[in-house]
């Protein structure tokens, strides 16, 4: 594979730090992979510890709000099992 750009994105850790990530984008055989940083999900903006905490559900009530996502969200995280 050969390197071909960077992409951002903005990822959301816990304790609210918002940063914006720079992702290699690298392309074969006339196709493009995103090659993400094992601290990532596809398709997610919450960083991969953030998401384990809601799927298993190891959310202590002293952690502020803004850290997290809403009900909705961490309520399909848990039903489509993200992580497995």
């Amino acid at each position: 594979m050969k390197y071909r750009s960077s992409c951002k994105r903005i990822v959301k850790f816990p304790g609210g730090e918002k940063r914006e990530i720079l992702i290699p984008v690298l392309t074969c055989c006339g196709k493009y992979k995103r090659d993400i940083p094992e601290y990532l999900v596809r398709f997610k903006h919450y960083s991969k510890e953030t998401i384990e905490k809601v799927v298993s559900e190891d959310v202590s009530e002293d952690i502020l709000y803004e850290d997290f996502p809403s009900e909705v969200t961490m309520k399909r995280w848990r039903s489509q099992k993200i992580l497995s």
